[in-house]
């Protein structure tokens, strides 16, 4: 599990504390002092927290990063400059705000399972098992009867009625709510070098953002190698009437288009990396987005839409013919919310 926060007691004259992980901007790290928030500090260059007062003896300061997902750090436009630093900090935002999810889904599960153990453990059993009907006196009122200075149960998260409790049930059905993903395997494209189409039978229905990542791809031909990402449904892969436009910068700078697929040119004698983002609007429209390094010798940007009759089920890789796969590395991520 990453890091993405740290927990320290306060002495009562301690106001600097240090923040145990890394962060973009300042304005992600976030503290509460016994779990409210506060605001009463800044954050210094030196990776730490100083508090305008210090916390009490005794009292939980917890610091934590809370990433913002409003809008990426960079972004690019055709015909501007891009930096390496810009992408990174873009692909960094990414991977911090998975880890931050990844942690608050296993806190709230973890959270969940310990009530339903508390929750079992104090039912009335017989021989290891209840048995019977759970019976209250008579006239009393039950644990989901709404009467004074009873606690009554439920499982949404709706009330706010401070004589209300959610059931366990509720908890873990917000822990299942949250967001997941398919943590990627690392692909070598030598292990696919006799085929020229590799296809991911395997998109969850649940998928609302799918990122397929390049790493020093190179493939085997002696001419432009052109990576169309296709999508597919339960009917097969979608071929054609698709959206797309890329503009290369650098060497052999032109802006291009194409209907069937996302399509990702890469130069010759150079080597692909860089990111290609899918994400679902709804309804089954997909729009798609890319930044590509060819070495050092032109950098592409791209971006196009494609809407479907049906849930997208499956992702192809496809590459021209007379090209097979090579050298390199290549991943595909699935995110979503999981109902």
């Amino acid at each position: 599990m990453a890091i993405t926060e740290s927990n320290y007691t306060g002495t009562g004259s301690q106001t600097l504390f240090d923040v145990g992980f890394d962060y973009l901007d300042s304005t992600d790290i976030k503290v509460t002092l016994n779990s409210v928030i506060t605001t009463a500090y800044s954050v210094l260059s030196t990776k730490q927290v100083q508090f305008t007062t210090a916390p009490g003896a005794g009292v939980a300061v917890r610091i934590y990063r809370e990433t913002s997902d409003a809008d990426l750090q960079a972004t690019f436009y055709p015909g501007s400059s891009i930096q390496a630093d810009s992408l990174n900090e873009n692909f960094t935002q990414g991977i911090y705000i998975a880890q931050e999810t990844s942690n608050k889904a296993t806190s709230a599960l973890s959270t969940a399972n310990g009530i339903a153990a508390v929750a079992n453990a104090a039912l009335p059993r017989a021989g290891g098992t209840m048995t019977g009907t759970l019976v209250f006196a008579a006239g009393q009122p039950t644990a989901t009867t709404s009467a004074p200075n009873i606690v009554q149960l439920t499982d949404t998260f709706t009330s706010t009625s401070t004589t209300t409790a959610a059931t366990a049930n509720a908890v873990r059905n917000l822990a299942n709510n949250r967001v997941q993903y398919i943590k990627p395997s690392y692909l070598l494209a030598s292990n696919y070098s006799n085929t020229n189409i590799l296809t991911f039978n395997d998109v969850p229905s649940w998928a609302q953002r799918i990122t397929v990542n390049f790493f020093n791809m190179n493939a085997n031909s002696f001419f432009l190698d052109t990576y169309a990402i296709q999508l597919g449904t339960s009917s097969g892969i979608v071929s054609s009437g698709y959206t797309w436009t890329t503009a290369r910068i650098g060497s052999l700078a032109d802006v291009s288009s194409a209907t069937d697929g996302f399509k990702i040119t890469q130069f010759t004698g150079t080597s692909l990396t860089g990111t290609l983002v899918l994400t679902n609007m709804g309804n089954d429209v997909w729009t798609a987005q890319s930044n590509h390094l060819n070495s050092t010798t032109a950098i592409s940007i791209g971006t196009g839409a494609r809407s479907f009759s049906a849930t997208v089920t499956s992702l192809t890789i496809f590459l021209g013919a007379g090209n097979l796969f090579g050298s390199g590395a290549f991943s595909v991520i699935y995110e979503g919310i999981v109902n």
